[in-house]
């Protein structure tokens, strides 16, 4: 992902890239991708974190992360039966006070809705999720914060 982003900083402005915004820049995964998310939590380029279906290993790895991060993060968990559920559940109650953060459960296991249309209601809270850290969508924004997430992803639990 690092060296991802650091392509995507040198070719912002360039040809097809011209309109690229690199102010705004996400790290997100699903499974072993959120660890390499989480891994991006200390890069000044990254302004917003998204972990779907994962979480850190072990606790060492949440005591030393997840008490310093200091951006918006969004957990997205397959419920009870997602294997890293409870890993991401622990990481989630990690998160420092006052930062930004929510939690999502729809109870589909670990594979998500990711195989279904647009990516089920996993795609959806994928898609409001982008449009809100990164593109100041107060619309996007009342899908986690209002009722929207009750609605189509389970139970959830959201700090402000």
């Amino acid at each position: 992902m690092t060296s991802g982003i650091t392509w995507a900083v040198s070719n912002a402005g360039k040809g097809t890239y011209a309109h690229m915004d690199t102010s705004r820049i996400a790290a997100a995964g699903m499974s072993c991708g959120g660890i390499e998310a989480y891994a991006q939590a200390f890069d000044s380029r990254v302004t917003a974190i998204s972990i779907f279906n994962s979480g850190q290993y072990d606790t060492g790895g949440t005591n030393n992360v997840l008490p310093r991060i200091t951006k918006p993060i969004f957990f997205f968990l397959g419920g009870p039966s997602d294997i890293a559920h409870n890993n991401g559940m622990r990481d989630y109650a990690a998160v420092p006070a006052g930062l930004p953060t929510w939690v999502g459960n729809y109870p589909v296991g670990h594979g998500g809705t990711y195989g279904d249309p647009k990516g089920g209601k996993f795609g959806m809270a994928g898609q409001h999720w982008a449009r809100w850290p990164l593109g100041g969508d107060t619309s996007a924004a009342s899908y986690f914060t209002g009722n929207g997430p009750s609605r189509t992803a389970g139970p959830f639990r959201a700090r402000a």
